[in-house]
């Protein structure tokens, strides 16, 4: 499987990002963060959309930074095509890097996406079955 990270698959218009940290529902698993919203599926507009951040005041260094994004971006490129949607809809995804003074692994950083991945995942499944999970769902 040939797995890609497109430009129609970023975040890049301030009228789609501000309204996920304004309405937007969080997950954290350090040292990443995810801030994400659901939207009704669009014909034009791609399922899934992200914006990777990795801010100055967690990391000084522009290397540094550039180096948190590109591993960040390459844990979500491999791990996002297992995230399923509910029929309808497409996902805003915010992911941003909040360790401090240091880059995290590839591998620390790969699990925190994931994790976040499969925390959205869990909830929009709690949300289609009308509240109830259904592993606790018994019937």
């Amino acid at each position: 499987m040939r797995y890609f990270f497109r430009k129609e698959h970023r975040l890049r218009k301030e009228s789609e990002i501000s309204p996920i940290f304004k309405e937007g529902k969080r997950a954290f698993v350090f040292p990443v963060k995810g801030v994400y919203r659901l939207l009704p599926e669009s014909p034009d507009a791609p399922t899934k959309q992200v914006l990777i951040v990795a801010g100055k005041a967690y990391l000084k260094r522009a290397y540094m930074r550039n180096l948190a994004k590109r591993r960040m971006r390459e844990a979500y490129r491999l791990n996002a095509p297992g995230l399923l949607l509910p029929e309808g809809q497409r996902l805003h995804l915010a992911l941003l890097y909040v360790g401090r003074n240091s880059v995290a692994t590839y591998a620390e950083i790969e699990h925190s996406v994931r994790s976040i991945l499969a925390a959205i995942e869990k909830h929009l499944a709690i949300d289609a079955n009308g509240g109830l999970n259904s592993e606790n769902n018994p019937q």
